[in-house]
C-alpha cells in the first residue's frame, strides 16, 4: 500500500513542508466545512448543541425563553465564526496548491 508519506520522502525538504502545509489547510477546511454543516441543521432545526449548555444557579432558568434564546444566538454566532473561517481556509488552500 502506498501512502502519502511514502510518496513525499524522495521529495526536497522545502516541497515537503509545502505539501504538509497544503495537507494541514485541507484538513481544517474539512472541519470547518463539517461545523458549517452542523451548525446550520441546528439553526434550521432549532436544535441546541451540547457546547451552548450554561451553567446556572437554577435548573428552572435553563428553561427561560431568554436563556434559550441567547443560546441560540451562541449557535448562530458559531455558523457565522465557521463561514468565515471556511472561507479564509479556502483561499489559503488556493495559494497553496497554487504555489505548487
Amino acid at each position: 500500500m502506498v501512502t502519502l508519506g511514502s510518496l513525499i520522502h524522495p521529495l526536497p525538504p522545502e516541497q515537503k513542508k509545502a505539501i504538509r502545509d497544503l495537507e494541514k489547510v485541507s484538513m481544517k477546511l474539512c472541519k470547518s466545512e463539517c461545523s458549517v454543516l452542523f451548525n446550520s441543521l441546528c439553526v434550521k432545526e432549532k436544535l441546541l448543541p451540547n457546547y451552548s449548555n450554561i451553567n446556572l444557579h437554577d435548573e428552572a432558568a435553563k428553561r427561560e425563553p431568554f436563556t434559550l434564546k441567547y443560546r441560540q444566538r451562541l449557535v448562530q454566532r458559531e455558523l457565522d465564526n465557521a463561514k468565515a473561517k471556511m472561507s479564509s481556509l479556502g483561499r489559503d488552500q488556493t495559494q497553496w496548491i497554487a504555489s505548487l
